[in-house]
């Protein structure tokens, strides 16, 4: 009986052969997706039975549920379902996804049964905005280019679950962003950011608010020329708010957006977007400092917060090649607090000018009690000559389950609290 097990466990006896053809003979061991043609894992892959009678054997009966099997139905997958190749005016053309490796060898599927997982272990990819959708608790602030909002006292709650452990969260200066939305929406996808700080936009109000699928955009322009210009991207999923910085700190030379997280209902993470102009000749030292100090002073005082941006400051503390008078001002506000400079040995800014040094203009701080659970690294996969900064915070995040998302009527908080529909 053992030798019978290890031979088993050895792999040369099928534990489970599944069930037989007519003719006696083995059914493929490889289901074929016939939508995307490639491989489906019924253990790591929910999917749904295609009944078209064309279909005469299990291995090509099968379809990925995301996304060779969007959109889903409205009335579910009934027991006469067909796949996209049967039925193309119920199922639109689809991208092709790329081929997912077999990670283990899987059973046979019951014929009974429409969907091989479990349906409380589907996890169901977007769905297109309904007419009523359900009503969400906490702010979800949806872009507006410069529309204005009515007060109001409605308010709406959706559920929130903790199934977000891990927060990526990048940074750059993209010296405008006009042309490089393809490029950032590559990395988003690629290193699944949640948020995205950009700077230098150089948006002006003729412009239109830059687009990325699945994401909210802030949008802050500059008022006074074309350059400087702030946008923060937040994944839909994602639970926020956005905060108004005080009116002491001047908007003119110093450029700040701030938004809080809620990793949880009593745990918000603040995370700052900020872009300082290197100084003006005309501008003295003194009040350059005043200013920078105004502005730090108050995000110092956040708690849970994490800095990213470009602040055209240099310190041998954050690795640039030598130490100037902003940054030197900088760091002595940030080491009277309990910030700790995440930058590790590698530059921020590559010049195109080859004989021009790489410095470190740009920066991310995070609080000590955070700083264990982050990591920080550059990437290069984007047109600019400032690299892309990803932070990665290992921390449970309160996200909105997709069936709850609110898309026809987000919520917009107002400084003073005061909640209201966007019109």
């Amino acid at each position: 009986m053992w030798m019978a097990a290890l031979i088993a466990l050895a792999g040369d006896i099928e534990p489970n052969p599944g069930p037989y053809n007519k003719t006696k003979t083995r059914l493929p061991s490889k289901y074929i997706c016939p939508v995307c043609s490639s491989t489906l894992n019924f253990r790591s892959q929910p999917s749904v039975k295609c009944h078209h009678p064309s279909h005469t054997t299990l291995h090509n009966k099968y379809i990925h549920l995301n996304p060779c099997a969007l959109p889903k139905p409205t009335s579910g997958y009934p027991t006469t379902w067909t796949c996209s190749i049967h039925n193309a005016s119920t199922h639109p053309s689809l991208p092709t996804p790329p081929s997912l490796p077999i990670t283990q060898p899987h059973t046979s599927p019951p014929l009974s049964t429409p969907s091989l997982v479990p349906k409380h272990q589907l996890t169901h990819p977007p769905s297109k905005p309904k007419h009523n959708p359900p009503k969400p608790t906490t702010s979800h602030k949806q872009a507006s280019n410069n529309i204005p909002q009515t007060p109001s006292t409605t308010t709406q709650k959706s559920a929130t679950s903790k199934n977000l452990t891990k927060l990526n969260i990048l940074q750059c200066n993209t010296n405008s962003i006009r042309n490089k939305i393809a490029e950032l929406s590559e990395l988003a996808i690629n290193n699944k950011i949640a948020i995205m700080t950009i700077q230098e936009t150089k948006l002006t109000k003729n412009h239109k608010s830059p687009v990325i699928p699945g994401y909210t955009t802030l949008r802050q322009d500059r008022d006074r020329d074309k350059g400087g210009g702030l946008i923060t991207f937040v994944r839909h999923d994602l639970v926020f708010t956005e905060l108004q910085p005080p009116k002491l700190i001047t908007k003119s030379n110093i450029e700040l957006q701030i938004i809080k997280i809620h990793l949880s209902p009593k745990k918000p993470l603040h995370i700052a977007n900020i872009y300082i102009p290197p100084r003006n000749s005309n501008t003295q030292i003194s009040t350059d400092d005043q200013e920078t100090t105004n502005c730090f002073n108050y995000l110092l005082s956040l708690n849970n917060l994490i800095i990213t941006g470009d602040i055209n400051a240099h310190s041998e503390v954050w690795f640039s090649p030598n130490t100037d008078h902003r940054g030197s001002h900088i760091l002595d506000l940030i080491q009277s607090s309990d910030q700790i400079i995440l930058n590790l040995d590698t530059p921020t800014r590559v010049p195109s000018n080859p004989s021009q040094q790489p410095t470190s203009p740009d920066i991310t701080t995070i609080s000590s009690n955070l700083a264990a659970l982050t990591t920080w690294r550059t990437t290069t996969n984007l047109a600019s000559d400032h690299l892309p900064i990803i932070t990665t915070i290992n921390t449970k995040t309160s996200t909105i389950p997709q069936t709850n998302r609110c898309y026809k009527l987000p919520i917009i908080v107002k400084p003073t609290g005061q909640i209201s529909p966007q019109q």
